[in-house]
């Protein structure tokens, strides 16, 4: 009985070392973040092959000192927070971009009616802009995620849900026959096939089929997990922080100290925390008693505090203490932030201080941010919008929730062609830019399609809006010139004179001020023939103008 418990005992504790410091002698120092037994950092290790450089013990190493400076260092969390404000900002969307402008009506309304509800997601709580904002920060923090597809024919809203899973999450199981590295199953020829996914204390194989794997690939094509963005800095993010609570901590000391008390003679004596000591009462020459604070048993520095008197001896001396004897050497800190920057992709200006910055600098510096970011959407549309939206629509069309056009269901993949709308660009001088680039368009060399997205808007939206509006505004200028002809039969005041509302504004012509009217003066059948009579034998000139 004892044998078999030991027996069992030794089981766990090989399967729990398997998983868990799996290969740890194998590409462990690969990352200097990830190096805890050499404290002076000096070591050069051999790096391995792509996919041996991070194992298990390195990825989970790294992952863990990235959310905890996620959520005690100011500067990741702010470079991470700019990845959701300006990389997703509201969601990036879609809209189908098939011949068949009825397939793309129903499909775009049919897939942002299911993007814009919570129930697009198993837990019912975020929605998958929501979902794309999450995916990109934990992508950067973490290095991947991964996103569950799920069919549930039983549900009464959507039948196809989606489950965002961390990396901690997929790993290698305890079984000792398992030939996962790090929880990824591939074939012969490198290819995913499936993953290890932990759910509490249970394991399931899921095909890959199933999962989209959202990951940052910095270690080339055999990269089989991903790894933070922050992996080369994490150490300098550890180092500014460090150095940060020590300056604190001595700002702190020195600024409590207002006088420093010395002996001359240099002589060592109790140190610091003798303090000043008072004798007793003592005439003076008023006669009243008065305590006299003098030296006590205290050789080297002393302390006085608030407004006290000091006494001091003929050879010791007493100097007030001036901030300006310690400081804080901000520089050092700046350069340990630059090179969290530097490592992240995102300008140090950008990130943390741009006030050193003139106008030309500034706008170097926010079009590197802009190719960051776009990078970055890059990588989300490619790889996790873009499967999921030909996924949602392959599972309504299963479903016959959508109707496709025989034409286009045996073209391929055409099914499946989509645009893909953008946050907005950022940028520093919105007018200039404007003016610029619509002087661009006017000479043919910008398409209006680069111009609408620059700005997150869609250009088939944006026309069709625009033509619905000017629509509405032509049946409402119509509507009012002929009230205003009305008023002029009713009234007499000419009809270019009644003030319209703001339709000739919105069209475009500006909306005339209307002049003090004229007084009305009732003419004979013969007056008026008289009057419009012209000798010369030219046209006819009315008094009255109507339309």
């Amino acid at each position: 009985m004892a044998t078999s418990l030991i027996s069992q005992a030794s089981n766990a504790i090989k399967a729990y070392y398997n998983r868990t410091f799996r290969t740890i002698t194998s590409g462990n120092y690969a990352y200097e973040a990830s190096n805890i037994l050499s404290g002076e950092r000096t070591f050069i290790p051999n790096i391995t092959v792509d996919e041996q450089d991070i194992t298990e013990y390195t990825r989970t190493r790294i992952q863990t000192l990235a959310r905890y400076l996620e959520n005690n260092s100011p500067l990741i969390n702010a470079s991470l927070d700019n990845v959701e404000r300006y990389g997703i900002a509201d969601g990036i969307s879609v809209q189908p971009a098939t011949r068949f402008a009825q397939f793309n009506h129903d499909a775009g309304t049919l897939f942002d009616r299911w993007a814009s509800s919570p129930f697009c997601t198993v837990n019912n709580e975020l929605n998958f802009y929501q979902v794309q904002s999450l995916a990109a920060r934990v992508m950067v923090r973490d290095g991947e995620i991964y996103c569950l597809l799920v069919r549930d024919l039983a549900n009464p809203v959507f039948k196809y849900q989606i489950q965002l899973i961390m990396p901690d999450q997929v790993g290698a199981s305890d079984d000792e026959d398992d030939d996962s590295y790090d929880g990824v199953y591939i074939d012969s020829v490198g290819r995913k096939v499936a993953y290890g996914v932990w759910s509490g204390n249970q394991f399931q194989k899921i095909d890959a089929s199933n999962i989209v794997h959202l990951q940052r690939s910095t270690k080339g094509a055999r990269q089989l997990r991903g790894i933070s963005d922050f992996s080369s800095c994490l150490n300098n993010a550890r180092d500014q922080k460090d150095l940060e609570r020590l300056f604190k901590s001595f700002s702190k000391d020195h600024g409590s100290i207002s006088w420093i008390h010395t002996r001359l003679t240099g002589e060592a004596g109790k140190g610091t925390k003798a303090g000043l000591k008072a004798n007793p009462a003592t005439s003076n020459p008023n006669g009243q008693n008065a305590k006299r604070p003098v030296p006590g048993n205290n050789h080297g520095v002393q302390r006085g505090f608030g407004t006290n008197e000091i006494w001091i001896s003929p050879n010791e001396k007493s100097e007030m203490v001036s901030p300006a004897d310690y400081k804080i050497d901000q520089g050092f800190i700046n350069y340990l932030e630059r090179r969290v920057c530097l490592a992240l992709g995102q300008p140090y200006e950008f990130v943390v201080n741009p006030e050193k910055l003139n106008g030309t600098s500034m706008r170097f510096v926010i079009e590197h941010a802009a190719t960051y970011f776009s990078h970055l959407q890059n990588q989300m549309i490619d790889s996790f919008i873009r499967r999921i939206y030909v996924w949602v629509i392959s599972c309504a069309i299963k479903d016959g929730q959508l109707s496709v056009p025989d034409e286009l269901l045996n073209s391929g993949a055409e099914i499946y062609d989509a645009n893909f709308t953008r946050p907005k660009s950022i940028t520093v001088d919105a007018g200039r830019v404007t003016n610029a680039e619509i002087l661009l368009i006017d000479n043919g060399l910008l398409t209006y399609d680069t111009y609408f997205s620059a700005r997150g808007k869609n250009r088939d939206h944006e026309f069709k809006t625009q033509a619905e509006e000017r629509k509405m505004l032509i049946q409402r200028w119509y509507a009012e010139m002929q009230l205003s002809l009305e008023l002029s039969k009713d009234t007499g005041i000419p009809a270019p004179n009644i003030p319209w509302p703001i339709t000739n504004t919105m069209l475009g012509t500006p909306s005339p001020n209307p002049p003090i009217p004229a007084p009305v003066v009732t003419a004979s059948p013969d007056d008026v023939e008289s009057d419009t009579s012209n000798d010369d034998g030219g046209e006819q000139q009315s008094d009255t103008q109507t339309e």
